[in-house]
């Protein structure tokens, strides 16, 4: 078992970040571009996985284009019911 990581999960905010490293998946210029072993913190409960900054930087210097992960779109945090928190806002 890994030991646990101080960064918690920003999607299902139980789980831990753990590092490791996964396929990269994206489009650049209409171009499937697949990418294996890039560093990556996956979540050890929910499975959320962002990819490593520096990482995401060296592809972008090599593609020469902006690179975002097609799974990057975040899902907005919960409720332990399992509702999304609205947000109030002050009117003036």
């Amino acid at each position: 078992m890994h030991a646990k990581s101080p960064y918690m999960c920003p999607r299902c905010q139980i789980g831990h970040l753990q590092r490791g490293q996964a396929t990269f998946v994206t489009c650049v210029d209409d171009q499937l571009l697949s990418i294996a072993d890039v560093a990556a913190w996956t979540c050890d409960i929910c499975h959320y996985r962002e990819f490593d900054a520096e990482a995401i930087r060296e592809l972008e210097l090599i593609t020469g284009a902006y690179v975002s992960p097609i799974e990057a779109m975040r899902t907005p945090p919960r409720t332990a019911n399992g509702d999304v928190p609205t947000t109030t806002k002050a009117t003036a």
